[in-house]
């Protein structure tokens, strides 16, 4: 009897250790599956970060490439369009001066026939008041 009790006793005890063993080996995996998880997690942002970060690099790159084309563009279209201006310019003073020219011409006529007039007006005056008005009239009248 001496013998089952002890072999009671001992299967007790490699009950309870089996139990604690087992207790040991879940608690083992949950930490495992908790580290698993942790480090699964880290992997996702890390590549989420990868990812965010060649997205930037790629704008980055994208908007240098296309201010370079833009600069590149600029010198190509800057010097015709420059040109252009110049040459447009130059025709509206052309044309400007053209037209000023007819305008001092149309007012050209008007200012002969004045002065026709306000000689001939003088010479009316003179004949008629003897020379003494003359010099009143010739102060008066416009010179063109």
């Amino acid at each position: 009897m001496l013998k089952e009790e002890r072999d009671e006793k001992r299967k007790g005890e490699l009950k309870r250790e089996v139990e604690r063993e087992i207790q040991q080996r879940n608690a083992v995996q949950l930490e495992l599956e908790r580290l698993k998880e942790e480090n699964e997690k880290e992997k996702r942002e890390m590549r989420e970060r990868h990812r965010q970060e060649m997205e930037e690099i790629r704008e980055t790159y994208e908007g240098e490439a296309r201010m370079e084309g833009e600069r590149n563009l600029m010198k190509i279209l800057l010097p015709e369009l420059q040109q252009r201006l110049l040459l447009l310019m130059s025709k509206m003073q052309e044309k400007f001066s053209r037209q000023i020219e007819e305008k001092d011409t149309e007012l050209e006529t008007p200012r002969l026939r004045i002065r026709e007039l306000s000689s001939t007006l003088l010479e009316e005056v003179h004949k008629y008041t003897g020379g003494a008005a003359q010099e009143e009239i010739s102060r008066r009248l416009p010179t063109c």
